[in-house]
């Protein structure tokens, strides 16, 4: 548990200082000296783990048995191209796995800083609250470099690039199909009335009630073959699933806390920063994706909904930014300090053996 808290503390230092840092300092201090730190001590940290995390025995199997051209072009639709690509490229370079996640974490990382920095001026707070939220989906390396191209291609959408912003998606589909639903922030970008976002977010939580959510889900094994295998075998194991890990009330308490938070300052946020409704209406899209399927298909909780829940690391921290009290600021930047270790242990409690302790590859037998 060390190595967690000596991150998330060093993090929490880190962004205290970035609020409070004087703007002239600021640029210099953060950018050339504590965002380098903190990319390497997170690369690290993630990189030269060992057997640890989701996925870790698939994709190590994928990576020593079928990370060549010949299981490329003629083996079964185990994962998709772009992935087994990028499993090639780094074989042929360094047949090494420790080699092939600094590629991955290091990729992940760089694009996920850089669209942080684009979003936020509070960069340092918004990796600790992203590391705090999402350090119970270490190892899932297609869905995440899937989030990283697909957030690069937000941030060409705010600019004004569609067509970059599709381009990119689609290249995101070819690490993992998911990366499609992230084409919903093409409609994104207006003021949504608060009576129409209740009544989706209840109609889908009634929904969810049903049996139509397997309905919709079963209807994505016609996008690839490689989907068919999956809905299929998630399918059969939605039951077990269910009975096995259940939605926790702090979730859905949650999903519906912060998203009234958020919706009570979007006036004045968006004055400052006009591309906010992009996060915020992308982050209330996830919590309805939330409410549809948290009762039958936890898989698309977890899976579906993570292209959305990466906007709430940012929205929690534009909060901040219409504080005008600096004390008033301190408390609520020390308590979102706080929230980041309670994420960090709920992010975990599903498989907290998969992540207690950490194990590095020193320690490999």
């Amino acid at each position: 548990m060390f190595i967690y808290f000596f991150v998330i503390f060093t993090l929490s230092f880190f962004a205290i200082i970035e609020v409070n840092i004087q703007e002239y300092f600021k640029k210099k201090t953060v950018d050339i000296f504590f965002i380098p730190i903190t990319w390497l001590l997170i690369v690290g940290m993630m990189a030269l783990r060992w057997d640890m995390g989701t996925d870790w025995k698939p994709y190590l199997s994928f990576f020593e048995r079928f990370a060549n051209w010949e299981e490329f072009y003629n083996g079964p639709p185990i994962f998709e191209k772009g992935f087994w690509l990028l499993n090639i490229f780094a074989k042929n370079i360094y047949n090494n796995y420790t080699f092939l996640l600094f590629i991955i974490e290091g990729t992940f990382f760089t694009l996920l800083f850089r669209f942080f920095k684009f979003s936020t001026p509070y960069v340092l707070l918004c990796i600790l609250l992203y590391f705090g939220l999402n350090i119970g989906i270490t190892g899932s390396h297609r869905q995440l470099l899937a989030l990283v191209i697909c957030l690069s291609g937000l941030k060409s959408l705010i600019e004004g690039n569609k067509l970059k912003f599709i381009g990119l998606v689609i290249l995101a589909f070819f690490f993992h199909a998911s990366a499609l639903l992230f084409l919903i922030f093409l409609f994104l970008n207006i003021s949504i009335p608060i009576a129409i976002i209740i009544t989706v977010i209840g109609a889908c939580f009634i929904i969810g009630q049903t049996k139509l959510p397997f309905v919709i889900f079963s209807s994505l094994a016609g996008i690839s073959e490689h989907n068919a295998e999956k809905v299929d075998a998630y399918i059969k194991s939605a039951e077990s699933e269910l009975s096995r890990a259940q939605v926790s009330t702090m979730g859905i308490v949650k999903k519906i806390l912060l998203p009234s938070i958020f919706l009570l300052t979007r006036k004045k946020i968006v004055e400052k920063y006009k591309y906010y409704n992009y996060f915020l209406n992308g982050y209330l899209f996830g919590v309805a994706f939330y409410f549809l399927f948290f009762k039958s298909l936890l898989v698309m909780v977890s899976r579906g909904s993570l292209y959305f829940n990466s906007m709430e690391p940012i929205l929690l921290s534009l909060q901040l930014s219409i504080i005008k009290d600096k004390k008033i600021k301190n408390i609520v930047l020390f308590a979102l300090c706080l929230f980041a270790i309670v994420f960090f242990f709920q992010s975990i409690k599903s498989y907290p053996d998969l992540f207690i302790p950490y194990k590095s590859v020193f320690e490999k037998e």
